[in-house]
């Protein structure tokens, strides 16, 4: 009994250790090309959408204010730094984001 009862508890902490290295695993590098080929349609969309006709600096900003609300959603530094764990949420976020008014000018 007491063996099962070992065997059970290694499992079980396999398992645990195995699902916590899943989450935390990097993007793939075909992940983290997608979400950046992502970030940039949903720019031009916005672009395209609001017909703005933006100079390199505003283009500049809408990036950095989307790439920055990533960043606070996903509690990173850098997107680079994204996990496997973040990738549906940084997705969804993608494609509902709305640029701030500032963002706009």
């Amino acid at each position: 009994m007491s063996a099962l009862k070992l065997m059970f508890d290694a499992t079980s902490q396999i398992d645990t250790r195995v699902t916590e290295l899943e989450v935390n695993a990097p993007l793939s590098p075909g992940d983290y090309s997608y979400i950046s080929r992502i970030v940039n349609q949903k720019v031009r969309q916005v672009i395209g959408e609001r017909q703005l006709k933006p100079n390199k600096k505003q283009r500049q900003l809408l990036y950095k204010e989307l790439n920055s609300e990533v960043k606070k959603i996903t509690g990173t530094p850098t997107r680079s730094q994204l996990r496997q764990r973040h990738f549906e949420i940084v997705t969804a976020f993608v494609r509902d984001w709305q640029p701030s008014n500032a963002a706009l000018v």
